[in-house]
């Protein structure tokens, strides 16, 4: 009997601690989601390819990054091509380079001191935001005019200068003129031209003034010497401020522009 009481006690012992201990957690934690990772360029937005992918010429090549339209306005405002742009981005599910961040860079400056290569070639178009086209040996490429240079002169180059210059590369693959001379502008054979632009006035000497398309509001209006019967072509018009003009006119042996004809657009 003794016995049997023992061996009882220790099987009520026994299903007691059972009862007490605690369950155990077989669940294993997950991730649900994997954290992306940011990726960061520099480089020179040279625009829209369709209503979703933006394009930016790095120092390293040319990428395709995706920003709808639609959207762009809730990354940055007035971004126009061939500005320069810090970009953060990481790679979507699709496999594509979603921007996560893009941010208009300064302006260029004219660094203290910098490697500078020399050039010479005939300017052919001008851009937004300082930026103008130089043709050298049948081949054409982009250029940025720093703030310092604008804002010392009045008119710097026109399309069609002869420049010879010295420019450097910065960190957004910007070529950045640091000099530049106008060569021959004086020896210009004269020919007719064509521009569009803005009607800007005519003061009191008779001096017509243009502000050209493309050519930024911070340079000083294009200015165009009229004859009489170019006046009469002028006010016939009956032109207002800011009026939107087609000129044609040529440059004389002073490298003054005379004005041929002028129309509405």
């Amino acid at each position: 009997m003794k016995y049997r009481l023992i061996t009882i006690s220790l099987i009520m012992v026994l299903l007691m601690t059972s009862c007490t201990k605690a369950p155990v957690n077989t669940t294993e934690q997950t991730t649900t989601e994997a954290e992306e990772e940011i990726l960061a360029v520099k480089g020179i937005y040279t625009g829209r390819i369709d209503p979703s992918f933006i394009e930016v010429e790095t120092i390293d090549g040319n990428i395709v990054f995706k920003m709808h339209m639609d959207e762009e306005e809730n990354y940055i405002d007035d971004l126009v091509d061939y500005s320069a742009v810090d970009i953060e981005y990481f790679i979507d599910a699709e496999n594509q380079n979603q921007i996560k961040t893009i941010i208009k860079a300064d302006e260029p400056g004219v660094p203290l001191e910098s490697e500078a290569i020399e050039a010479m070639g005939t300017v052919v178009k001008y851009m937004d935001n300082h930026v103008i086209v130089v043709e050298s040996d049948g081949e054409q490429a982009f250029y940025w005019i720093p703030v310092e240079l604008y804002d010392s002169n009045d008119r710097i180059v026109d399309l069609g200068d002869n420049i010879e210059f010295n420019y450097y590369r910065d960190v957004y693959g910007r070529n950045v003129i640091l000099f530049f001379d106008n060569t021959d502008q004086g020896e210009i054979t004269p020919q007719y031209r064509t521009e569009t632009g803005r009607y800007n006035g005519i003061n009191q000497d008779g001096v017509l003034e243009i502000k050209i398309t493309g050519v930024p509001d911070s340079i000083a209006g294009r200015q165009y010497i009229v004859d009489d019967d170019a006046m009469d072509a002028v006010e016939a018009l009956n032109l207002s401020i800011d009026d939107v003009v087609r000129i044609h006119y040529y440059i004389n042996e002073s490298g003054n522009n005379v004005l041929v004809d002028i129309e509405r657009m």
